[in-house]
Order: structure tokens, then sequence, then C-alpha cells
């Protein structure tokens, strides 16, 4: 059996810390949108994570040229995953099911867009699919403290190190006496 890479690992357990809260959510508090937060809502938040993930999986399987590429920019915005909790479960699911399924060279270079508000053109840049998915979890981290927020505004419980980085929990646990 071959071994799942820590970096992967990490991701499907930080996605699936997000199935489980949702899971606990209602379909109201998934979808209602909080004006102290940007006018989101949770559901969106999830929404917009899982459409990275969506990204990375497309540019890896549409190889051009010069290698993969992945576009953030090219997002679908599925409107059911932020609006329908189970649809947002299910699709952590299916992303988890594909991480765990990658059998590239993590190490494999590849190009990535992302708009930076700036019009300089050509807006490619060199990285890594271990890079990527260090991108990928950092990225859901920092959208989990803004859910966490959001969850905290309503009073509901989210638990303690949700939304926490995972050196910050380590740190913790390292400091703590």
């Amino acid at each position: 059996m071959r071994k799942i890479p820590v970096v992967v690992s990490d991701n499907i357990g930080c996605l699936m810390q997000g199935a489980d809260l949702i899971g606990k959510m209602n379909g109201d508090h998934y979808s209602e949108k909080i004006g102290h937060c940007f006018n989101s809502s949770v559901g969106q938040h999830f929404r917009h994570i899982l459409d990275h993930y969506d990204c990375l999986f497309h540019g890896l399987a549409a190889v051009q040229g010069d290698g993969p590429r992945i576009d953030y920019d090219a997002r679908t915005r599925d409107l059911e995953i932020e609006e329908n909790p189970e649809a947002g479960i299910t699709k952590i699911e299916q992303v988890c099911t594909l991480l765990t399924q990658l059998d590239t060279d993590l190490r494999t270079e590849l190009k990535v867009k992302m708009d930076t508000g700036s019009d300089t053109g050509d807006q490619w840049a060199s990285s890594t699919i271990v890079r990527e998915l260090q991108f990928l979890l950092s990225h859901t981290v920092h959208h989990f403290a803004l859910i966490g927020t959001m969850n905290s505004i309503n009073n509901m419980a989210t638990p303690n190190d949700f939304g926490i980085a995972p050196s910050t929990l380590a740190y913790r646990r390292n400091n703590t006496g």
C-alpha cells in the first residue's frame, strides 16, 4: 500500500475537521451572511476553499507543454456548495478522495496563476505540487479562522483548534506548562 505524504494527510485532516463542523450546523447558519464578516456566509468560505482544491486538480489533469498549470482565478463558484451543508460535506469527501489518489511526484514543477490586483500582464509563477499543497492548507486554515469568528458571532461552538495554524498549535503544545 502506498504511503500518503504528510502534506497530503495534513490537508485531508484539516478538510475533514471542516466536514465535521458542517455536520453540526443547520442549513440556515451555514448559508446566513454575516455583516461583520465581509457579508459572507460559512458556506461561501467552504465553497471558496474547495474551489481552490478544484483548481489544483484541474491544473494537474490539464498538463500543457511546460507542465501542469494551476489557475486559481478559474474557480467554478458552485452555489450548491455554499448554500447546502450536505453538498459541502460531499464535496469535501470528494476532494479528500482525490488527494489520497495523488500519485504524482509532489516535487513536480508547475506554473500557478492568481490575480494579484495589478495589470502587469503575465501572472504565471513557478511552483511545485508540494508548495501548492502547503498553500492550500494555509489558505484553508485562514478561512477556518474566519468561519470560527462567524460561529462565535452566532454563539455557535467551534473546536478550540479550528482555524489555528499547525505551527501555532505545535508552539502552544511545547510552550504551555
